[in-house]
């Protein structure tokens, strides 16, 4: 454009018509060129940026700590329940005014076992016998043990919010939140609610070995409230708003996507030091805003269980395949896809085997996305896609666990299938 004016300026002969039509371009002209040019490459950028999805951004990591080990001020793990934090509840009182679904639970158990003999376990509908001592005196009672579903609704919130972001979902490698169990009273002798419980013992008879006492859930997963900078600010559709939310202080490193997932929100954008989102709600309000902490290990830290991720090993074959999503629907393929999870010294991929789902065959895993009730497929005609692997020795009693994430993701590249594992 600047060279189209100054040949202008040169085909005029007039000396000052010349000067005059270089004053007006200088101070009119170029100066609106030059606003537009910004404001087109503003746009543009703004377009990239939005366009550009960072899928190691929003990995989930999930783990297991005892309480007594438990820091408040880690740096990136919390619990995926607030309320494990605190100390068990102390007084009858207490217990009937929370109950768990319906149920009155005593104390929250992980169990370290196989997850056949949890199996067993919730189909025996087994009863044990106990005993709750108070300050005052000791009462026998009869419990059952029920799984404590609160930690997969955390992770139905998460998916719920990840959908509501625009951010697609990866299954949580979380296998630890289906180990957590209640337990729950069935009978006990009349106790004053003013008692303060002291000790409870339950004789879990053959299961005893496997119990865990105190261990909470983690993950690198935080919600806070922050408030909007300034007044919401019309969008150009006159039915919408554009809230603006600094990030300064919470962290370069970490992925922040909008909780709200009950408002009218529309549109959610990041760029360096703000997220900004879009609500036709025009009320000035504080935001609950979803933190995926994005720090690593450092040399102090310990944990009594392994940390898992359901994030993929960086390769050129995983950013090729990210860049082009193609899958090509092969053995070698498949094998790559699974080991991109880099779980080889858990469990090892061995075959797989195409049949009908009215086959009977062994299948030992359970889905980890429960919550997925809304998939288009026609269960009618499917077929089962089942796949084999060999526990190695350091998996220990969470083989089925590692082989059902494994499954889980793997049902989303294959979806003309009803995908399966088994344990050879």
């Amino acid at each position: 454009m600047k060279e189209i004016i100054q040949r202008s300026i040169n085909n005029i002969q007039n000396i000052e018509e010349r000067v005059l039509f270089k004053e007006l371009m200088e101070e009119v002209f170029l100066g609106l060129y030059e606003t537009n040019e910004q404001m087109y490459q503003s746009l543009e950028h703004r377009v990239l940026d939005e366009t550009i999805y960072e899928e190691d951004r929003y990995t989930i990591r999930t783990g297991l700590i005892q309480r007594k080990y438990f820091d408040v001020s880690h740096h990136y793990l919390t619990p995926i329940l607030e309320s494990d934090i605190e100390e068990p509840v102390c007084h009858m009182r207490n217990l009937k005014e929370n109950p768990e679904g319906g149920r009155i639970s005593l104390l929250k158990v992980f169990l370290e076992c196989e997850y056949g003999t949890i199996q067993e376990l919730a189909g025996k509908n087994e009863r044990f016998r106990g005993v709750v001592i108070t300050d005052q005196k000791s009462y026998e009672t009869e419990c059952h043990l029920a799984q404590n579903k609160k930690y997969t609704e955390q992770v139905y919130g998460l998916y719920k919010i990840f959908i509501k972001n625009g951010i697609p979902w990866k299954t949580v490698n979380g296998p630890y939140i289906n180990r957590m169990y209640d337990v729950c009273i069935d009978s006990i002798q009349e106790m004053k609610e003013e008692e303060a419980i002291q000790e409870i013992k339950i004789d879990f008879r053959e299961y005893a070995p496997y119990i865990r006492y105190d261990c909470i859930p983690v993950w690198n997963v935080k919600t806070v409230l922050a408030e909007s900078q300034g007044f919401p600010v019309p969008c150009i559709d006159h039915k919408n708003y554009e809230y603006t939310i600094s990030l300064a202080g919470y962290g370069d490193n970490n992925s922040y996507l909008a909780a709200d997932v009950d408002l009218p929100i529309s549109h959610v954008r990041r760029d360096k030091e703000k997220l900004y989102i879009t609500s036709a709600d025009a009320k000035a309000r504080k935001w609950k805003i979803l933190i995926l902490n994005g720090g690593r290990d450092k040399r102090i830290d310990q944990y009594n269980y392994p940390v898992f991720t359901n994030d993929r090993k960086d390769s050129f074959m995983e950013r090729l395949y990210k860049k082009n999503c193609m899958p090509v629907k092969t053995k070698a393929e498949l094998i790559r896809y699974i080991e991109g999870y880099g779980l080889q010294k858990y469990v090892a991929f061995k075959s797989y085997v195409i049949c009908k789902r009215a086959e009977e065959i062994k299948m030992d895993t359970y889905t980890m996305n429960p919550f997925l009730l809304d998939e288009i497929r026609d269960a009618e005609a499917e077929k089962r896609l089942v796949l084999s692997f060999e526990v190695k020795a350091e998996c220990g009693f969470l083989a089925v666990d590692m082989i059902s994430f494994l499954v889980s993701e793997i049902q989303f590249l294959y979806p003309e299938y009803d995908c399966g594992g088994s344990l050879v």
